[in-house]
């Protein structure tokens, strides 16, 4: 595949050192379009601009080399790829895509270690759900695990799990009763192959606000937790995270105090839900739109899709005990605006994400 060198930035912008940290932000490079980082191994990052046309799977290493390596067929191989992507033992990558494929309702897809794109399913036959919202994850075992946001016989989406083609099931339907109804997120997976996700319903005009729950194959589903009033948050759209110590943290997109501006949440691992913090909008962004990255230092990273000083969203971090920073105000000067909604770590700490003005940054804990 041809390759173009692009400009790096090496500037560092200083992080905000009011809360959890002082972690340094910088733009890795600039690239056409709106780049959503999925996955990372060793140096190389892979990602997805779904806003191509037609949408595109690259990569960008990180002394900015940058290639297109598939462009979509949306007939064939999906439409709208989501941001997250898994990488298994031996090097190949696997993601979803919202739309597109044979029945038009999304597909799930490999690009080998090789460099072969292949559709590996395609979503909306009559036994599984329809519309992946939010990319896979990788669990221990070196199989796939996700959800799609609607549709299976009840039309509330599903969980489901995969190696290969021949291998794909679905683990749990979703009825729309306690255990709530489209899970608009991805899944984080527990070392001990606990899968944590979240719904944006619970049980039909009863519970609009949302849900988090856990599922493991000998004790099936379990809700964590219902989103009541709105103090609490509404509209938990992101996959939650998991420590080594089962305590689970996530965002809500909305809601959650007086700026209405999305919360900042965790269940401790004896089951208590707390809020860590109520975004407020101007200051530390509105609508948190990752999923949460833990990183080296001990504290969680995220980013919203909005507001912040510069009105452009913001990176923020925030320790496990609720002390929030904000890391950088986008501005569009030079450094992006309105990230694309998800962040990698990779091996040396370092923390990357994408925003809808073709910036890729840095974050060093």
């Amino acid at each position: 595949m041809p390759c173009r060198q692009i400009i790096l930035a090496s500037t560092f912008f200083a992080a905000v050192a009011t809360g959890a940290n002082a972690a340094q932000f910088s733009i890795l490079a600039t690239v056409t379009g709106a780049p959503q980082i999925g996955a990372m191994e060793g140096s190389t990052l892979y990602g997805t601009d779904s806003t191509a046309s037609p949408p595109t799977l690259f990569s960008l290493t990180t002394a900015g080399t940058y290639a297109v390596l598939h462009s979509f067929n949306a007939a064939t191989d999906g439409s709208g790829p989501n941001a997250r992507l898994a990488i298994d033992r031996a090097g190949n990558l696997f993601g979803t895509a919202t739309g597109g494929g044979t029945y038009s309702s999304g597909t799930f897809w490999e690009y080998s270690a090789t460099g072969v794109f292949s559709p590996l399913h395609a979503f909306g036959g009559p036994k599984d759900g329809i519309s992946p919202f939010q990319g896979p994850t990788m669990d221990g075992k070196n199989e796939i695990v996700g959800t799609t946001s609607m549709g299976a016989p009840k039309g509330n989406g599903t969980i489901f799990a995969m190696k290969h083609e021949s291998d794909y099931k679905t683990l749990y339907y979703f009825q729309s009763l306690a255990d709530g109804h489209c899970p608009f997120s991805g899944v984080a997976v527990s070392s001990s192959r606990v899968i944590y996700g979240t719904t944006v319903g619970v049980a039909y005009g009863g519970n609009p606000n949302g849900s988090v729950w856990q599922f493991s194959k000998a004790g099936g589903l379990q809700t964590l937790y219902r989103f009541l009033d709105g103090n609490d948050g509404e509209w938990p759209n992101q996959a939650p995270t998991v420590d080594s110590a089962g305590n689970v943290y996530g965002t809500t997109y909305i809601r959650g105090g007086a700026n209405v501006a999305g919360a900042i949440w965790t269940i401790s691992a004896a089951g208590l839900f707390s809020v860590l913090h109520s975004m407020n909008g101007p200051t530390d962004g509105f609508g948190p739109n990752s999923p949460l990255v833990l990183g080296s230092d001990g504290n969680l990273y995220g980013t919203t899709q909005q507001g912040g000083t510069g009105d452009g969203g913001t990176v923020f971090s925030i320790s496990p005990a609720g002390q929030f920073a904000t890391v950088h105000n986008f501005t569009n000067s030079g450094d992006g605006a309105v990230p694309t909604g998800n962040l990698v770590q990779g091996a040396d700490g370092a923390i990357y994400g994408g925003t809808s003005f073709g910036t890729v940054f840095k974050i060093v804990p």
